[in-house]
């Protein structure tokens, strides 16, 4: 409260702008976190993180986080990008958006999380073309011939608010095993959001010889520390686990 006050008090002695917590113009937050400070204006009245969305499921993931996991992959021209935990079709939905040039696809084993995407997809179906397909199916048993995905892009089960934590060392090991199958070699790329990295980590070490990893960074997500791997597949030819 003291920094708001002396923050407050800083700005309106140097532009003169009133302190209004309710009806302002311009929104600007001061963040403090340790040895950090950084200051930031709103660009927007309300918040994207549910643009696009019109069924939210417990795990939606924000359109906002959507964007910057698809911007660290780069999807290219004319690239397959595959969400294969789909959910509500967040992923793929804003690559639609955001990379018109991409073909995207989406499948979940929940058949509601299915339906939810159809419905989120045929909403926006009616304002945009969207280069987009949903089915459903086992993520580890995934209905493609090997070496046919560019990237994919994905937000694992945390054993949170979704699954049990458990479950998550077993499930990792065999998403990773099967993505490795059906990317593309050399070339192909996963960019992957967990809750549970110690997991992760272990299912990435089981399947070291197809995934190198590039780069690994921590997000808060809504409170729950997160982490974001971006990985690139290997010159190793598949062998099933």
């Amino acid at each position: 409260m003291e920094a708001a006050r002396d923050f407050g008090g800083a700005l309106q002695d140097k532009f003169h702008w009133t302190v209004d917590l309710s009806h302002y113009d311009l929104e600007v937050v001061l963040n403090i976190a340790s040895d950090a400070a950084y200051v930031c204006a709103a660009l927007t009245k309300e918040s994207l993180h549910k643009r696009n969305i019109t069924h939210f499921g417990s795990t939606t993931l924000r359109a906002t986080m959507c964007y910057n996991l698809l911007r660290l992959a780069e999807p290219i021209k004319g690239d397959v990008v595959i969400d294969p935990l789909g959910g509500g079709g967040s992923i793929p939905i804003e690559s639609c958006l955001a990379f018109p040039y991409t073909f995207n696809l989406c499948g979940d084993m929940d058949e509601k999380a299915v339906n939810r995407s159809k419905c989120n997809l045929d909403y926006l179906r009616e304002k945009h073309p969207m280069a987009m397909d949903i089915l459903r199916w086992n993520t580890l048993k995934l209905p493609l011939v090997d070496q046919s995905v560019d990237v994919f892009v994905t937000d694992l089960p945390f054993g949170k608010r979704s699954g049990k934590k458990k479950d998550n060392r077993g499930l990792y090991r065999g998403v990773l095993n099967e993505l490795g199958r059906v990317v593309r070699m050399k070339s192909g790329r996963a960019v992957i959001l967990t809750g549970d990295k110690a997991a992760f980590l272990q299912a990435l070490g089981m399947n070291h010889p197809y995934w190198k990893k590039i780069r690994m960074f921590g997000v808060n997500q809504g409170g729950m520390f997160s982490a974001v791997f971006l990985l690139l597949r290997t010159s190793k030819q598949f062998m099933k686990l």
